[in-house]
C-alpha cells in the first residue's frame, strides 16, 4: 500500500460493547417458563454489540445475545469484510484492542489471511480509540429512548448507529494526533481530550 500523508483516515476501528436495559422486571411474578420471560436476569435485558468505524463512516453493527467467542467474531468480520474492501479498494489498516477474544487463534488466523496491515493497540485504551467515544454517545442516545423489551433495545441501538456518518466521526478521528501527543506527555496516563 502506498504511504499517505495521514493513515488515520484508512484505519478501521473495531470494538465490542454491551447494553443493558436495567430495571426491567418480568410482567408476571409467577410464570410457567421463567427462562423465556423477558427481563428475568440479574441486570435485566442485555445485548452485546460489535462495531467498526472509519473516517468514511460506520459499518453495519452486529448485535448478539450469546457470549462473545472467537468463532462469533470471525463470522462478524466475514460479514463486513466485503464492505470494507469495497470502500477501501486502495487498502485499509485493521485496529482492534488486545482483549481475550481478539487473541483467539481462529481470530488471529483470519486477520493474518485477510488484513494485511494491522495496527498494534493496547488492550485497554479508551482515551485513544474513537470507537470508545462512539459507544459512549450511543449508550446516551439509547438511554434517552428507554427501550423496554429486548426487541426495542435492539431496534433502538440500530436506529442510532445508522445515524453515524463520516461527518459525525470526523472530530473523533481527526483528534487522534492530539490524543497521541497528550498520551506521550502524560507518559501513558489518562488524558482529557
Amino acid at each position: 500500500m502506498k504511504r499517505r500523508l495521514s493513515d488515520w483516515g484508512f484505519v478501521i476501528f473495531t470494538d465490542e460493547c454491551s447494553f443493558w436495559r436495567e430495571d426491567t422486571r418480568p410482567k408476571k411474578l409467577w410464570t410457567d417458563d421463567p427462562l423465556n420471560e423477558e427481563g428475568t436476569g440479574i441486570h435485566g435485558i442485555k445485548v452485546h454489540c460489535w462495531g467498526a468505524i472509519s473516517a468514511r463512516g460506520a459499518f453495519p453493527i452486529q448485535i448478539f445475545e450469546e457470549n462473545f467467542k472467537g468463532n462469533k467474531l470471525v463470522s462478524m468480520m466475514e460479514t463486513i469484510l466485503p464492505k470494507i474492501t469495497h470502500l477501501y479498494s486502495e487498502g485499509f489498516i485493521w485496529q482492534q484492542d488486545g482483549s481475550g477474544v481478539h487473541r483467539a487463534r481462529i481470530v488471529q488466523n483470519f486477520i493474518e489471511q485477510n488484513m494485511p496491515l494491522k495496527l498494534d493497540w493496547p488492550g485497554y485504551s479508551p482515551d485513544l480509540s474513537p470507537i470508545e467515544n462512539v459507544w459512549s454517545w450511543l449508550k446516551g442516545e439509547v438511554a434517552k429512548d428507554c427501550p423496554k423489551t429486548l426487541n426495542s433495545l435492539k431496534k433502538c441501538i440500530k436506529k442510532h448507529w445508522n445515524r453515524i456518518d463520516e461527518h459525525f466521526l470526523a472530530n473523533y478521528i481527526d483528534s487522534l494526533p492530539d490524543r497521541m501527543n497528550e498520551l506521550a506527555k502524560n507518559r501513558g496516563g489518562k488524558i482529557n481530550i
